[in-house]
């Protein structure tokens, strides 16, 4: 961490077999000595469960991309800098 006025964190795990061995949790100690960080707190979630919002929205995003990717196969197109993306998102209802 590169800011200065950070002091204390937080580790948040997917409760994923690596997260909660002995030698995560025995190294917090040594990371906070390491980084000059205060590690006051260590939770385990559901694998996937803080991403469940942003994993729908990327479903859906992956799904206009591939229609918007059929549709110009149709109908060729320049291709932009930006593309897909930008054209994708722009037809994206709102």
């Amino acid at each position: 961490v590169t800011d200065p006025h950070v002091k204390q964190a937080y580790i948040r795990s997917d409760n994923a077999g690596c997260y909660h061995s002995a030698e995560t949790i025995l190294s917090i100690p040594q990371i906070s000595k390491n980084t000059g960080i205060t590690i006051t707190r260590m939770d385990f979630s559901d694998p996937q469960g803080g991403k469940a919002a942003c994993d729908r929205f990327a479903a859906v995003i992956k799904y206009h991309i591939r229609r918007y990717l059929r549709a110009i196969a149709r109908k060729p197109r320049p291709i932009t800098a930006e593309w897909p993306s930008i054209d994708v998102l722009e037809t994206f209802p709102k």
